[in-house]
């Protein structure tokens, strides 16, 4: 509540909750705050689904013990479980293993709408997704910010080592077979395009907007240092708060986590291996959804050049590895952070 009642908007209370009587007891207190409402999410399965689907998830939980434990736990909610009814309020019932089978009740406003949206598109299948940033360009090569440029001699061969990877990998880092294919999220942008042209184990390539780089409006095309000098008092706004910060005539990473949602949400919905070709600031976004990396982080993230990053979705997190693609991934950008 004290969350709530200080700056969020949304708050998960991760719990069983599995009778009528508990639910009860956090409808009353809820009730006695001024504009909070609740949307109940209910998974309901047979013993049977729950075994075969979870255990090798739920072993990773920190609240496991033993097999034999977890079963008795099942035994014990069997024995001692009411469902949502809609006298509750709002919910969202998930019943079965797939999310064909989804029942709604009262869902009306923005945030109630987006969870459900949300909650039908995701799903617990194992899948693993690739992040990496398009080859070196033409202007960050020169250290210029923005632009639309082609890549570099040292991009193509990136390029192509990339696509040659995904070919003839052996040490197990790549899980694309032939029978699963490889999809490619590119960004518009001339760069991550002619990335995206080398791979050649793709089932097919999607172009997204949402993947371009943030737009760097008025200082588009300028180098740190130009930018210091010709806009002083930009400058030292982006050094102060560079999360918030919003170039004139351009973006913010509010702005780009913004409208990267609708990408979230399909990535969410993806069962081939994904392989999403974007660039720094966009992929320092994307990444740190998938990693829970706190907001105020997102700006300084690491993320290499000629890297490929590897991550595997978890019931408990998401596990990620990388791996050196070619050459090194020491490319200078200004202030050794890029935008």
């Amino acid at each position: 509540m004290r969350y709530l009642k200080k700056d969020g908007e949304i708050a998960i209370l991760d719990g069983s909750n599995s009778t009528t009587y508990r639910r009860e007891l956090i409808r009353n207190r809820v009730s006695k705050e001024d504009g909070f409402g609740i949307l109940w999410i209910e998974k309901i399965l047979s013993i049977d689904e729950i075994v075969s689907s979870h255990l090798a998830s739920v072993k990773l939980s920190p609240d496991f013990s033993s097999e034999d434990d977890f079963r008795q736990r099942i035994l014990h909610y069997q024995n001692n479980y009411d469902t949502v009814r809609e006298e509750e309020g709002s919910y969202i019932k998930l019943i079965g293993t797939s999310v064909d089978n989804i029942h709604l009740h009262g869902i009306t406003g923005f945030l109630r709408t987006k969870i459900s949206s949300f909650v039908m598109n995701i799903h617990t299948s194992p899948r693993t997704i690739y992040l990496v940033r398009a080859g070196e360009s033409e202007y960050i090569a020169r250290g210029l910010i923005g632009g639309d440029s082609g890549l570099t001699p040292e991009g193509i061969e990136f390029a192509k080592s990339l696509g040659e990877f995904f070919i003839n990998d052996k040490s197990g880092f790549s899980n694309v077979t032939s029978s699963q294919g490889l999809v490619v999220w590119s960004s518009t942008m001339k760069s991550a395009l002619q990335t995206a042209e080398y791979i050649k184990t793709k089932i097919r390539t999607v172009e997204w907007r949402a993947l371009r780089e943030i737009e760097s409006g008025v200082c588009d095309g300028l180098t740190y240092d130009q930018i210091k000098v010709r806009y002083p008092k930009e400058y030292q706004a982006r050094q102060q708060d560079k999360l918030t910060y919003r170039y004139p005539r351009g973006e913010s990473y509010f702005d780009v986590i913004t409208r990267l949602e609708p990408l979230i949400f399909e990535m969410e919905r993806a069962t081939h291996p994904l392989l999403i070709i974007g660039h720094l600031a966009v992929l320092r976004c994307v990444l740190a959804y998938l990693l829970d990396i706190p907001v105020e982080e997102v700006p300084f993230r690491k993320i290499e050049m000629n890297t490929l990053i590897r991550l595997d979705p978890q019931a408990y997190g998401c596990k990620e590895r990388s791996i050196l693609i070619t050459g090194n991934n020491s490319v200078e950008e200004e202030e050794d952070e890029g935008l």
